[in-house]
């Protein structure tokens, strides 16, 4: 592995975002592709990489990872077309490959294809259901959809796996959060209270408010928010003091 794709690959994947390492080995956590095309610099990075792997592949056309690794490198440059068709070559050289599966979610996800996306990042949580950062892609689509509750245990189930994981931040070098009202980081306050987490879940009401939530009632007669609502903060945050 070159030098330079190590850092690149510690640049983006910030805690859970690598899908596999060049040579055929795995990182722990299940995303590199990026859910939009990146800056200048990692543009040349992408560029420059995206020619190793097709010259890999002219050696070795039936290599899943290199597939998966050129998709990335198409994500990253925005063409995503030419990224599902490599991620569906992957998946079909290597039908248990995990982190290629969520990639293939994760474009379909960026095309607004909702339904395939699911059905895409579904496949990989079978495969691999320790992977906390699909389980969060699986409730951010699900949301989209308008499945409340089917969102939130996408996001419970990715808390259990990586309590650091709505650390950071909605939509980083994952999959697209047009979620209306700040709704996103609305459910993830509310599984942090329900975790005991005050000061975490004013936190994410916060940054929900300043995305444009308004329905304080929602808060209020959620039971898990009890503990919440009487904390100093709430009310301020409610009135719009966003201070911390």
């Amino acid at each position: 592995m070159s030098r330079l794709f190590a850092i690149l690959i510690l640049l983006i994947s910030l805690s859970a975002t690598a899908l596999a390492a060049m040579d055929g080995q795995s990182v722990p956590s299940p995303q590199v592709a990026p859910a939009q095309p990146q800056p200048n610099t990692m543009t040349v990075t992408y560029e420059r990489q995206m020619q190793v792997y097709k010259t890999k592949l002219k050696q070795n056309p039936r290599d899943a990872v290199t597939h998966n690794l050129l998709g990335i490198c198409y994500q990253g440059l925005g063409r995503v077309d030419e990224a599902i068709k490599e991620y569906k070559q992957s998946v079909k050289l290597d039908p248990g490959y995990a982190e290629a599966w969520n990639n293939l979610g994760s474009a379909s996800h960026l095309q607004k294809k909702l339904k395939p996306a699911v059905k895409h990042y579904r496949k990989a949580i079978a495969l691999k259901p320790e992977l906390g950062s699909v389980h969060r892609n699986l409730g951010t689509a699900l949301l989209a959809m308008g499945k409340l509750n089917d969102g939130l245990a996408a996001y419970r189930r990715a808390y259990e796996l990586n309590p650091a994981i709505f650390d950071q931040g909605p939509g980083s070098f994952r999959v697209p959060t047009e979620l209306e009202g700040g709704m996103e980081y609305f459910c993830f306050a509310k599984i942090s209270a329900a975790s005991g987490q005050v000061d975490t879940a004013l936190d994410f009401l916060q940054k929900a408010r300043m995305a444009g939530f308004r329905d304080f009632k929602k808060v209020e007669k959620d039971p898990d928010f009890a503990k919440v609502v009487v904390a100093v903060r709430y009310e301020s945050l409610k009135e719009g003091d966003l201070r911390p």
